[in-house]
C-alpha cells in the first residue's frame, strides 16, 4: 500500500492525506453529536429514565414520615 501511495505526486499524496483526514474528522463529529443528542437534557434516554421514575412512584406507596403527622 506504501508503494502504491508512493507513485503519486507530492500535490496528489498531501490532497490525499487531507481528504482521510476530514473524512475521518467529519465521521467522528458525527458520531459526537449523535451520542450527545442521546444523553442530553429532553434527550430519548433522558425521557426514558423520567418514565421509570414516574412509573416507580406510581406503584410505590408514599413514605410514611413521622415528621410529616
Amino acid at each position: 500500500m506504501v508503494g502504491f501511495i508512493a507513485r503519486f505526486r507530492l500535490g496528489y499524496q498531501m490532497g490525499l492525506m487531507v481528504l482521510v483526514f476530514l473524512t475521518g474528522f467529519i465521521l467522528s463529529s458525527a458520531v459526537s453529536m449523535y451520542g450527545l443528542r442521546q444523553v442530553m437534557v429532553n434527550g430519548p434516554l433522558y425521557q426514558q429514565i423520567a418514565r421509570d421514575q414516574e412509573l416507580i412512584a406510581d406503584i410505590l406507596p408514599p413514605p410514611a414520615y413521622i415528621v410529616d403527622a
